[in-house]
């Protein structure tokens, strides 16, 4: 019988430090399953900062809506185009008109000249005419020759029209004797005004040129080319705004 209890108590002897043996790592499972956890929460930690993080991509986000509000406010600089638009095309509606209108709105400045007798003449002594300005050069060769034909083909063509009207202007400003000279070599018959590079300036144009100004006092012709060149359609010029009341 003592047998049998020995190996009893022996046997519950092992077994209890078995169990004992077996408690600690329990703890140290429970441990590291506690670690675990708190690594876990840890990487829960982590994703509550890239949840933050994600607030700052919120934020960032607001700066681009941001930027897309500054976007919106250059869409309204934009208007301020759609306003410079407006501005250019009311330049281009002036152009068309001017098109239209051709020079109507490039009225004649006035002028106030000496004729080669002293006498004043100035641009409303000929006012609801039809006004020829011949620009020269009192030595200037083609002008010389081009003198005779404006005189032939033009003056003589319309002296008798009482709403015509010529003259030539010295754009050389040469003195009275040059210009007299010019005159009488040409055999030109209408009136010579002296100095007149001044009124060339403000007509934006230059000797041996013709302009023409209606009875309303625009210029409605302009020549770029010699007068040669021009002497033709300016005829025709004349003729067309004579007839115009």
């Amino acid at each position: 019988m003592k047998g049998k209890f020995y190996f009893f108590y022996l046997f519950a002897f092992v077994i209890a430090v078995l169990f004992v043996s077996c408690t600690p790592n329990d703890s140290e499972d429970q441990v590291d399953s506690t670690q675990m956890i708190q690594d876990e929460n840890g990487d829960s930690g982590d994703v509550s900062q890239e949840g933050t993080e994600g607030d700052n991509t919120d934020q960032t986000t607001q700066d681009n809506n941001g930027n897309s509000d500054n976007t919106s406010q250059e869409g309204t600089e934009g208007g301020n185009t759609d306003e410079t638009t407006q501005d250019n095309n009311g330049n281009t509606d002036g152009v068309n008109q001017g098109e239209t209108e051709v020079v109507n709105t490039d009225i004649a400045p006035d002028f106030t000249l000496t004729e080669l007798d002293g006498k004043q003449i100035k641009f409303s002594d000929y006012e609801g005419k039809v006004l020829v300005m011949f620009f020269f050069g009192n030595s200037c060769p083609s002008c010389k020759t081009v003198a005779t034909q404006i005189q032939s083909k033009l003056a003589n063509k319309f002296e008798s029209n009482e709403a015509f009207a010529i003259v030539g202007l010295d754009q050389w400003n040469g003195n009275a004797s040059s210009v007299r000279n010019f005159k009488s070599v040409t055999g030109v018959q209408f009136p010579f005004l002296l100095g007149a590079s001044s009124t060339a300036s403000a007509y934006k144009t230059t000797y041996d040129r013709l302009l023409v100004v209606d009875k309303k006092g625009a210029i409605q012709f302009r020549g770029k080319r010699n007068a040669t060149n021009d002497l033709d359609d300016v005829v025709t010029i004349t003729a067309t705004y004579l007839e115009k009341q």
